[in-house]
């Protein structure tokens, strides 16, 4: 059975990690445009691992299948992002307008520039090889990443947010820009995305700080203001069962919507949990077949990062976990170790999952009731 590990990115991953950037259409802005920047990010990484709190730091994880240890997938996280370069989004409202003298009401759709002075965390980065997106690996790569946070929360923010790409044509075209945003700041989205890898400034002083009246577009523009690009819908699904909702903020380049959720409303991170290795032994990795299996992620505390892996678990003991000598040499623990578990889904045999938790010699408790959305939100799917 092939295996594969979330891990941090290292500097003999820059070859394989820039190649993988070729393979990447316009619009993943937060994956390298050379070599010198794949470099620098993956310096960006090492530093914030060993400072968690470095001003403008980020996490950069590499997706790798065992057998080779070449990244086959990517995936980002920036702890405050905005620290570096600014958060720009354009906010959607509606104004109400009323004359008394003809009793008339109204009521207008606008967008206004926002430059956030919030920081909060941001999930970016996220790009898997086409010939593995058969593998099922996707919910490794995105939900590792909060995994990662689980285990250290502190050194996150309290909301997490992503940006999701909008819609972009085949030609790499992104509608919204071209018939709104071109107009006030006059170069092409490709050059847009060159652009903003670097800088912003140039966006605050082009882009009018006035409301733009969402009825003067192109009506086929109106129509996609919010809407998530069909090769995002995967990841976007990923983060809606995890609790992500669409905020009143779209991209100002491809009108994608930014969604967010509570740090500690998310579903993995609430259910995420620490245990104690108690055996090992042969399939536990491998029994799809057993009612008492459950699809988990797995991942431990290393010198050098996070270590992150998916496997079915079925050995659920009094005082600890069984796991595969297969898991065990991916993750690189053993008998008497700790790792942290949380189940990949959310499904009926999560209340006995979390009653076992309580069990456990580790004096862990059940979490807390998720808290209601926020009210003014959407389901982004």
């Amino acid at each position: 059975m092939t295996t594969f590990t979330l891990r941090p990115v290292t500097y003999a991953d820059a070859d394989a990690l820039y190649a993988l950037t070729t393979h990447a259409t316009v619009g993943l802005t937060s994956l390298p445009l050379t070599m010198a920047h794949c470099l620098q990010k993956i310096e960006t990484s090492l530093r914030t691992w060993e400072n968690p709190h470095m001003p403008g730091g980020s996490y950069w994880f590499a997706l790798v299948e065992n057998a080779s240890n070449i990244p086959i997938g990517s995936a980002m996280i920036i702890p405050k992002s905005g620290q570096d370069k600014p958060i720009l989004s354009f906010q959607r409202e509606t104004i109400a307008r009323h004359s008394h003298a003809l009793d008339i009401h109204t009521q207008i759709d606008i967008l206004h520039l926002c430059q956030w002075q919030h920081q909060p965390t941001e999930l970016c980065g996220l790009f898997l090889h086409p010939d593995y997106r058969k593998f099922g690996v996707g919910r490794l790569l995105s939900l590792g990443r909060l995994m990662a946070i689980a285990m250290a929360p502190q050194h996150f923010d309290v909301m997490v947010i992503a940006q999701m790409r909008g819609v972009i044509d085949d030609n790499g075209n992104a509608p919204f820009w071209e018939n709104v945003c071109q107009k006030l700041c006059p170069i092409s989205f490709q050059d847009l995305d060159m652009h903003l890898r670097k800088r912003k400034q140039f966006l605050i002083d082009m882009l009018p700080q006035i409301p733009i009246y969402i009825y003067l577009m192109p009506p086929e523009v109106q129509e996609i203001l919010g809407k998530i690009h069909p090769k995002t819908q995967g990841a976007a699904h990923i983060l809606a069962e995890e609790g992500f909702t669409a905020t009143d903020h779209i991209d100002v380049g491809d009108a994608g919507p930014i969604v967010s959720a509570p740090r500690d409303e998310i579903r993995i991170i609430r259910d995420s949990r620490k245990v104690r290795i108690i055996e090992m032994y042969p399939g536990a990795n491998t029994t799809p077949k057993n009612p008492d299996a459950v699809d988990c992620l797995l991942s431990v505390q290393t010198p050098t990062g996070v270590r992150i892996t998916q496997a079915s678990v079925s050995k659920f003991l009094d005082h600890g976990l069984g796991i595969s000598p297969e898991i065990a040499q991916s993750l690189g623990v053993s008998i008497g170790q700790t790792l942290w578990i949380a189940p990949v889904k959310s499904h009926p045999f999560m209340r006995r999952f979390s009653e076992w938790f309580t069990t456990l010699a580790t004096g862990q408790t059940t979490s807390p009731s998720r808290a209601q959305a926020p009210s003014g939100k959407q389901k982004i799917l």
